[in-house]
């Protein structure tokens, strides 16, 4: 996620001057750096758009004003700064607000997973609760990484963390992870024989959106479900199969349709309104989630930012979608 931004604007509505962000996570503060259009060059904006937004240090002319104003203010810029991308600046003040709770959110985790591996560690016996206590924080964290409030090489941190705790409880849990085992193959046969079924459904030219769907929700539970890694793999590897056979099929159809402009819009509709369809479960899901009794404040604030960030994309993703299925309809009729 981008932590500095450049654009043009105006200051009190007439003076033309160049605007760039930036955030500061240590003291959750935004400072804004604004350069007139008589120091502000194409050399100057041309380093401050390539290189400082990507972290680089450019050197700021005499005559460069800083301001620096609390991330919680109702908008990023002051009154009298006016800028043409206004929902660009939204959204950047809605994405960073939810990164510094995630990354608040983490700390959080970090210090539970710490008490969690004292008392353990600490022990000489099993510690039934523990146990517990780290299936339970590691449940939350897979959570929040399919919600993608915590990114991959943190989730690969936290995990060398809980694995040191269960590897401490490992003895003591030879029973459970026999009960482990016979679960992963049960899961397993379960799912290979509806992979079989979508594949025998694919070839008798069933509805292409049915089986689109079906295969995704498999994929889903081969991610989530208990899995030993070579069963898993097997399992993505069949499925793998499944979406190019469906994939094949639909493209033969499509083959049809010699426009190369006609297919590309199908396309970007097809991603559109799957991107749309995962947003609207992704924000109804979290909207639910307000009602949950058992997180606690930080979570709470986290979801509600999350809430504003989705409903700002849905928004979004539904403009673009009706301007693409409109375009796609005007080259259609030319062509009656």
């Amino acid at each position: 996620m981008e932590i500095r931004f450049v654009t043009w604007g105006t200051y009190k509505e007439s003076k033309k001057v160049l605007i760039a962000l930036e955030l500061k996570k240590e003291n959750y503060k935004v400072n804004i750096y604004t350069f007139d259009e008589s120091i502000a060059n194409k050399e100057f904006q041309d380093k401050m758009m390539t290189v400082w937004t990507k972290g680089g240090a450019v050197d700021f002319p005499e005559g460069m004003v800083q301001i620096e104003r609390p991330l919680s203010e109702d908008s990023l810029l002051p009154d009298d700064l006016r800028v043409e991308k206004t929902g660009k600046i939204r959204n950047l003040q809605n994405e960073w607000a939810y990164l510094l709770l995630t990354e608040k959110l983490v700390e959080s985790i970090v210090e539970e997973i710490k008490d969690i591996k004292q008392k353990v560690f600490d022990s000489a016996v099993y510690v039934k609760d523990a146990f517990e206590q780290t299936k339970n924080i590691w449940e939350k964290i897979l959570e929040h990484r399919r919600e993608r409030n915590i990114n991959n090489d943190k989730v690969d941190e936290l995990k060398t963390e809980v694995n040191a705790i269960f590897d401490r409880l490992k003895e003591l849990r030879n029973e459970e992870n026999k009960k482990y085992g016979e679960q992963a193959d049960v899961i397993y046969t379960e799912l290979k024989t509806k992979i079989g079924e979508a594949l025998e459904s694919i070839n008798k030219n069933n509805p292409a959106k049915e089986l689109f769907e079906q295969l995704k929700e498999l994929r889903n539970n081969i991610n989530k479900l208990t899995l030993r890694k070579p069963s898993r793999e097997e399992l993505h590897t069949y499925l793998d199969e499944a979406f190019d056979l469906l994939k094949n099929r639909r493209n033969s159809r499509e083959s049809k349709v010699n426009d190369k402009r006609i297919q590309d819009l199908t396309e970007i509709i097809f991603k559109l309104e799957k991107s749309l369809d995962f947003d609207k479960k992704d924000l109804d899901f979290n909207k639910r989630k307000t009602n949950d009794r058992n997180v606690n404040q930080l979570e709470a604030k986290l979801r509600e930012a999350k809430i504003k960030m989705l409903e700002e994309k849905v928004e979004s993703k539904e403009e673009k979608l009706l301007d693409v299925r409109n375009t796609l309809q005007a080259i259609l009729d030319k062509q009656k």
